[in-house]
């Protein structure tokens, strides 16, 4: 980092790559997937709105914060995206920088630029297909362990995922708008218009049969969405949602993605996997750390 970091703040240590070798977690790189980084929208009507909007709010943040320390300066509407993380962070660290309205306000702002910034279709289906195509085998699965009346159809699956692969999904259901938000940050709110998932959100399927016929609900942040047009009453079949889950999924696999949005070395399998297990191992020795630590606490 090159600020410090915040008062309680105890990162766990683990090994970080240059991004030209991070091929496991940063695909938005510029030097990793230049296919992707030139797909970022920079330019365009929302893009002058967003930098009209800008100067403003800025204002307010810098009445509550001096932020010079995370963001040296905020130039364009891209530079709010490290702002607002620096921000939300504090507040969970119990340690708030802006007042929960003004963060609000910025939670706003930073949804409407990440629609924004990320808004080519084909961009967006790079970064959702790998989770759609495992949300449409759970789904299929659920299916057919209700027709052959298996335990196992019951089960729970969660899943983790980054913030933006979320929001990702919600623009493509169309749960959320830059027309919604817009409205939204001047404190217009007639309709449901979700932001940028933060902390603590959640989504999840319900698949069950009424009737003979199967259905799935779509359920975010505990109020139910109908997934196969956005509406919030309408129920949708099992099989619309199906048909919708692999309309924006790109129909390659996970190495034919990288392949061609992103430049990976000749050993790039090498790579993958270094990257995976030095991970795993800076985990395992952190517990084993811990647990070192915690015998001799005892001991004594």
């Amino acid at each position: 980092f090159k600020t410090a970091l915040p008062e309680g703040y105890q990162p766990v240590p683990v090994h970080s790559y240059y991004p030209e070798h991070n091929f496991v977690f940063t695909p938005y790189d510029p030097t990793v997937c230049p296919g992707i980084a030139s797909r970022f929208i920079t330019k365009g009507p929302e893009v002058d709105e967003l930098n009209r909007l800008l100067p403003s709010l800025i204002g307010k943040v810098k009445a509550e914060w001096n932020y010079s320390g995370v963001v040296p300066e905020v130039k364009t509407f891209i530079d709010i995206l490290s702002l607002f993380d620096y921000a939300m962070s504090a507040k969970f660290l119990g340690k708030p920088v802006l007042s929960e309205p003004l963060l609000k306000q910025l939670l706003t702002f930073y949804s409407m630029a990440t629609l924004v910034y990320f808004s080519d279709p084909e961009m967006m289906a790079f970064y959702t297909s790998e989770l759609n195509k495992l949300q449409l085998s759970f789904l299929e699965a659920a299916k057919k362990g209700i027709d052959q009346k298996s335990e196992d159809y019951k089960n729970l699956v969660v899943m983790v995922g980054h913030d933006v692969n979320m929001f990702f999904l919600f623009k493509q259901l169309g749960f959320t708008s830059f027309e919604c938000l817009r409205k939204k940050y001047d404190g217009v709110e007639s309709e449901t218009c979700y932001e940028n998932p933060t902390f603590a959100s959640s989504y999840f399927f319900e698949v069950y049969v009424e009737e003979g016929k199967y259905f799935a609900d779509f359920v975010v942040n505990g109020k139910k969405k109908g997934f196969c047009t956005g509406n919030d009453s309408e129920k949708c079949s099992l099989d619309e949602t199906i048909a919708r889950l692999k309309s924006f999924t790109l129909p390659l696999s996970k190495d034919e993605l990288l392949n061609k949005y992103c430049l990976l070395p000749e050993k790039n399998n090498d790579t993958y996997l270094k990257a995976l297990i030095g991970f795993n191992l800076v985990v395992i020795a952190v517990i084993v750390y811990f647990i070192v630590n915690m015998k001799r606490k005892t001991n004594n």
